[in-house]
């Protein structure tokens, strides 16, 4: 076949878009970085991507292809090659030169938070938040839940401000956290959760998320309080906490133990620093005594551990006129009888004397106070039998040498114990717990004279169990604390039970929330008294410890927050 006037023409495009980066500056820093790429066609681009560090990025149909790179993610300090091609109608792909451009290494902007402070009380049920920004923070999230659940119950997202009205209907404690961003997207770290307890319960609350509790408190030489107790929230072990006379922390101490351990006593030594007692337990032994010595600012000076064939442990501490330590508190001896063990040490925690007090069952020492004439008291419990009701409380009279001068000791029909004594106009005033016959417990209180002689005895309490863990002495009355459960705020509440010389009640007032709190001791100072304890109704975990500063109408003492 013959063709004629035919000839062949290729009109198909193969010619690809030219392509260039414009380069960004080097070290460059932060979110977003403007990359713009340039591409032209003979006939026409449709499209531009781009990729960094040969991760796609994005693409773009329509001019100018300018693309924001947000490059915190990439923020190493290390170099990062960016390329990008272009394609036209045909298919044809145009290939830019790489560049490479360094980004600095990324700071994440941070926060401070400024109130509610950590562990703080707040009693309004509106609650400003309020945080401030470290670096260049465009805007934050701001989280607020209870102090267990992970579900939380306020999440405000991208707001500018650097404040947060929150209404909290509930008197409980809550933990809230804010995490700052920039404009670029650079998200920061959450602040460390910070815990609030709305409640007009307590003057202060310490602790951390797991178990925190306080045995005891001492007034400090300042005006202040030094309180002993123990933690699991850094593994088990005695704190030491020292406070101003508002309350408000100065400084904490851990002292770890072996397996568990705690502090049940601390006072202030006549050198500005403190010694702390209790027991510590390990695999080996069930208890042994345990005393440590700090300077003024908490930091240890020596560690002693008494070790003993069976179970023992220190429940209280005094430093005597001449400079020396009595230490009271129980051993189990050879038949696996607990005895009350009185110790008197000198300066340097050698052993002086030591009696041994006890009968056939179980003996112990939970208090020992000085006398005005420099002799000792000694309150606790004595067993004579093997049933609640053979349990009584006791009371010895000794002088400075651990000498015996009289003994009493007082029954109930379902069992006694004396928790602490105190003197006051020559009179011995010793508080407890006793119990009914159908096992019911009520605080107890007991006057002796100087010879011995008991003045009265007064139950004071409910229907539910009730307990007596303090004494102190303001104005003339006698203030005691413990626990209270009956018409409570709660399962048990801390308590404070003030009376007059002769055992007439002038006060009773409970403290707490939802669930189990009780305080532990007392003390006046300034015309004060301050009660210290251990709440599960305000908590960061399952147990923190507490201070109530009132006055002799019961009235909480609130700390002012810091601004």
């Amino acid at each position: 076949m013959l063709f004629i006037g035919c000839a062949t023409t290729d009109n198909v495009d193969r010619t690809p878009p030219e392509v260039s980066i414009i380069e960004p500056e080097n070290d460059e820093i932060g979110a977003p970085i403007s990359i713009t790429v340039n591409a032209i066609d003979n006939i026409r681009v449709s499209g531009v991507s781009l990729y960094i560090d040969g991760v796609f990025l994005e693409r773009k149909t329509i001019p100018p292809y300018t693309f924001l790179w947000y490059s915190d993610y990439w923020g190493d300090g290390r170099g990062h090659l960016i390329s990008a091609n272009a394609l036209d109608p045909s298919g044809n792909i145009g290939m830019a030169k790489p560049v490479t451009i360094d980004v600095l290494k990324m700071t994440k902007p941070k926060v401070e938070i400024l109130s509610p402070e950590h562990n703080s009380i707040v009693q309004l049920q509106q609650v400003m938040l309020r945080w401030k920004p470290i670096d260049n923070t465009s805007f934050y999230t701001v989280q607020i839940s209870d102090s267990l659940s992970t579900n939380f119950l306020i999440v405000d997202t991208k707001t500018s401000a650097t404040s947060m009205l929150v209404n909290l209907v509930e008197e409980r404690t809550y933990r809230w956290r804010v995490l700052p961003s920039t404009i670029g997207n650079i998200m920061g770290g959450w602040n460390k959760e910070n815990v609030f307890h709305r409640t007009d319960q307590f003057t202060s609350i310490f602790g951390r998320k797991k178990f925190d509790a306080l045995n005891s408190i001492f007034p400090t030489e300042d005006g202040g309080y030094i309180l002993a107790g123990s933690t699991h929230a850094l593994d088990k072990g005695g704190v030491l906490i020292k406070t101003n006379r508002d309350g408000r922390v100065q400084w904490e101490r851990f002292f770890p133990g072996i397996e568990m351990a705690w502090f049940t006593t601390a006072i202030q030594s006549r050198d500005g620093g403190y010694v702390a007692a209790g027991l510590n337990s390990s695999k080996e032994s069930p208890a042994d005594r345990w005393i440590i010595k700090t300077d003024s600012s908490g930091n240890l000076e020596w560690s002693k551990t008494v070790l003993h064939d069976g179970a023992q442990g220190v429940n209280s501490i005094i430093q005597t006129s001449d400079g020396g330590y009595v230490v009271c508190g129980y051993a189990e001896t050879d038949s696996d009888k607990i005895d009350i063990v009185l110790t008197k040490y000198d300066e340097t925690f050698e052993i002086i004397w030591e009696r041994t007090i006890g009968g056939k069952y179980h003996d112990e020492a939970f208090h020992v106070t000085a006398t005005s004439d420099g002799g000792l008291l000694l309150s606790g419990m004595t067993q004579k039998g093997t049933d609640m009701a053979s349990d009584r409380a006791i009371v010895i009279r000794m002088n400075f040498l651990g000498e015996e001068k009289w003994r009493r000791d007082l029954r109930s029909a379902g069992g006694a114990r004396f928790a602490a004594g105190i003197e006051h106009k020559g009179k011995y005033f010793i508080c407890g717990t006793s119990r009914t016959a159908d096992n019911r417990q009520n605080a107890m209180v007991t006057a002796f004279d100087s010879t011995g002689k008991h003045l009265w005895t007064k139950t004071f309490g409910s229907l539910r169990d009730d307990a007596a863990t303090g004494i102190a002495i303001l104005n003339d009355t006698i203030a005691i604390c413990g626990s209270y459960a009956a018409d409570s705020l709660g399962m048990q509440d801390a308590w404070l039970l003030i009376i007059d010389s002769d055992g007439n009640e002038i006060l009773s007032k409970q403290y707490g929330g939802k669930n189990y709190d009780g305080a532990s001791g007392i003390v006046s100072v300034n015309g004060k008294l301050t009660l210290v304890g251990s709440t599960t109704s305000f908590s960061a975990g399952s147990s923190d410890g507490f201070l109530i500063i009132t006055d002799l109408s019961g009235t909480v003492f609130q700390r002012p927050q810091e601004q």
